[in-house]
């Protein structure tokens, strides 16, 4: 979902102030929850309780016939890791793109303006090559965030597919050892974007900051322009406050 919401309001920054707001997130959470209970059904069927050696407890798959294992892990391969990353790779593309436009557009006005003298076109000079710099920055992060997606979720997901095809022999002990070290690195993503975010966006720094200090920010006050620096304030550049937002 914020992967749509990024796209939107970045290529569609008009859009945005529509499209972008408290009642449509609360619809979106919603369906999102919908979305994953009715993907999440056929696990209910084919999950149970088993015993591992030293009488253990634990969950595990359990079908009656190859077959349904097979789809099983086909159904959550394509779910889990194929489905988010093509909708994720898609959105942070045309993303990118959009980015990638405004700084080709930004280096044109910035060596259009640097025949100019005083010190009011150095500081334009120098607050267009901050703009620059920001939008790369966010370039840099989408790609690590699709990169740490793929890293987290991939080995789970295909050790799962290799193991019930019989593409790779491992004894339940290793098994049971190697799911549980995947299953981590699988659900340590949801921890490592807000670490991507705070070190590679200094808006984010400074939201996370001034919610944790209680509207105290050490940096100065938390003002509307940094509530909405993720809104487009110029057609021809399209990411402005986007780039102000990515600032180091």
């Amino acid at each position: 979902m914020s992967n749509v919401c990024g796209y939107i309001a970045i290529c569609h920054p008009f859009k945005a102030k529509t499209l972008c707001t408290i009642r449509n997130s609360y619809k979106a959470i919603f369906a999102v929850w919908i979305c994953a209970g009715v993907i999440s059904v056929p696990t209910a069927f084919v999950i149970t309780e088993v015993e591992y050696f030293g009488g253990l407890p634990q969950c595990d798959l359990y079908v009656s016939s190859d077959i349904y294992a097979r789809l099983f892990s086909l159904h959550l391969l394509l779910v889990v890791l194929c489905i988010p990353l093509v909708i994720m790779s898609a959105m942070y593309a045309l993303t990118t793109q959009t980015l990638w436009w405004s700084i080709s557009n930004a280096h044109k006005l910035k060596e259009a303006g640097e025949a100019g003298q005083g010190n009011g076109r150095v500081q334009t000079n120098y607050k267009q090559q901050e703009d620059i710099n920001g939008r790369i920055q966010v370039i840099k992060m989408l790609i690590m965030v699709v990169a740490i997606f793929i890293i987290c979720w991939a080995p789970v997901r295909v050790i799962a597919v290799c193991d019930v095809f019989g593409k790779i022999a491992l004894s339940q002990d290793v098994k049971k050892h190697l799911n549980t070290a995947m299953a981590a690195l699988a659900y340590s993503n949801s921890c490592l974007n807000p670490i991507i975010y705070c070190f590679m966006l200094k808006q984010f720094r400074r939201g996370f900051l001034h919610i944790i200090s209680c509207g105290k920010h050490i940096d100065g006050p938390y003002t509307d322009r940094d509530r909405s620096s993720f809104s487009l304030k110029s057609a021809n550049t399209g990411t402005e406050s986007i780039a102000d937002s990515s600032h180091m």
